[in-house]
């Protein structure tokens, strides 16, 4: 009988150990943007242009050009991150994005959080595409110009996937 509930034991735990937590998670393919550029007090220069289909985890020097209007040009990378910790029911992904601008020393980033769809807008000035913003200020001769950047996901091609998820 002792050995009975030890063989029983031991049949339990092992359940318990190799039982796998299975999660589905978008793998994206390509994604398009919109980027809005708004530059300094002197050149008054603001411009939206979308971006064409991009592949993310692409360097900066293999991705194309990007014309944005005569305010700006450079070259958009982004990653798509799948975080675990926090776990957030809100946040599936978080994609970063970079932009190379011509006018600027240091890339351009920020951090979209995302959830695969276009969220609801609360308000009438609010946008349903999710997107983030950052301002860089440079100094220039002896002023500084600021630069305005709106990253916004537009569409995107993507398939889902079963993953395991550690505990």
């Amino acid at each position: 009988m002792k050995y009975h509930f030890l063989s029983l034991l031991l049949i339990f735990q092992f359940l318990d150990v190799s039982e796998e937590k299975k999660g589905v998670r978008m793998m994206i393919e390509e994604m398009s943007f919109l980027i809005s550029v708004s530059q300094g007090h002197f050149e008054r220069c603001a411009a939206t242009i979308r971006t064409p289909m991009l592949a993310p985890g692409i360097p900066f020097n293999k991705t194309q050009n990007i014309n944005i209007s005569d305010c700006d040009h450079g070259k958009l990378t982004f990653n798509v991150r799948y975080p675990r910790y926090p776990p957030d029911p809100k946040v599936a992904s978080v994609v970063d994005v970079s932009f190379a601008s011509f006018n600027i020393d240091n890339p351009p980033t920020c951090s979209i959080s995302w959830n695969y769809t276009y969220r609801y807008p609360t308000q009438r000035s609010y946008s349903s595409l999710p997107g983030c913003f950052t301002k860089v200020v440079q100094p220039a001769f002896d002023f500084y110009v600021e630069h305005s950047f709106y990253f916004k996901i537009y569409d995107w091609k993507g398939h889902f996937e079963t993953t395991i998820v550690p505990e």
